[in-house]
């Protein structure tokens, strides 16, 4: 009897086992720390917006520390993140900051999304957009010289020009921003003539090496604050800023 052929099984792939590949670790990467206020006035209104005509959002007491965002292009106002994510606006005069205000970028509040509501069909209105006020050309710093040093008596008169011509509500407003003890501090003064000699109370407040930074900028006079000092809008740009050394 003839023989029978054998079925040959079909060849199977043997399973390799999985090569092993490299997995990137991330890279450390240093991050700095946030700049951050402290509310030196016994009680700092936040508004919506960097004017004292804003709305208050709410009410700071002193010692208070929040994160700052930037300031406004004058210098004056600080965008602050309160503790529930809201963002405010306080005066620059009433705080110290962590770095100097003219190192803060220039920010602008960020409005809340409004939760989506069914379409309604309403006219449609056409406004006209209010016009922007264009802020004046910037005071132009004369002495002292950028960096200049000086012994206990101090920098003497800070002089500065201005091409235009102050009306009655408006000022020249001298910010001087000082280091003392590990902060920076900001001594600021309302004045109606191009020079200004800084108080020599200043010299005992300078601490650490003692570099001071000064600007100017034009304001309008809108009101008085809780402690009868001089509030307002800027009306011209900022003017450079400067620095000197007060020695002991």
């Amino acid at each position: 009897m003839p023989a029978q052929p054998t079925a040959t099984p079909p060849l199977t792939a043997t399973p390799q086992p999985p090569i092993p590949t490299n997995t990137p670790v991330p890279s450390p990467t240093s991050t700095r720390p946030s700049p951050t206020i402290r509310v030196i006035a016994d009680v700092l209104n936040v508004r919506e917006k960097p004017t004292t005509e804003s709305p208050i959002i709410t009410k700071l007491s002193q010692g208070t520390m929040l994160p700052t965002l930037g300031r406004n292009l004058a210098g004056d106002w600080l965008l602050i993140v309160l503790s529930d994510g809201t963002q405010g606006w306080v005066s620059a005069q009433w705080v110290e900051t962590s770095v100097p205000t003219q190192t803060l970028p220039i920010a602008e509040a960020v409005t809340p999304t409004p939760t989506p509501q069914p379409a309604t069909p309403t006219p449609t209105v056409t406004t006209t957009p209010e016009a922007t006020p264009t802020l004046l050309p910037a005071p132009v710093l004369l002495e002292p010289q950028h960096e200049q040093v000086f012994d206990a008596r101090g920098p003497g008169q800070l002089k500065w020009s201005w091409q235009g011509v102050l009306a009655s509500d408006q000022f020249f407003v001298v910010i001087i921003a000082y280091p003392h003890d590990q902060a920076i501090w900001h001594d600021i003064h309302w004045v109606k003539e191009t020079s200004f000699t800084p108080p020599a109370y200043l010299k005992d407040l300078i601490t650490g090496n003692r570099r001071c930074e000064w600007h100017v900028v034009v304001k309008r006079q809108t009101g008085t604050d809780a402690q009868g000092m001089k509030v307002g809008e800027a009306v011209s740009q900022p003017s450079a800023v400067r620095a000197f050394v007060w020695g002991e």
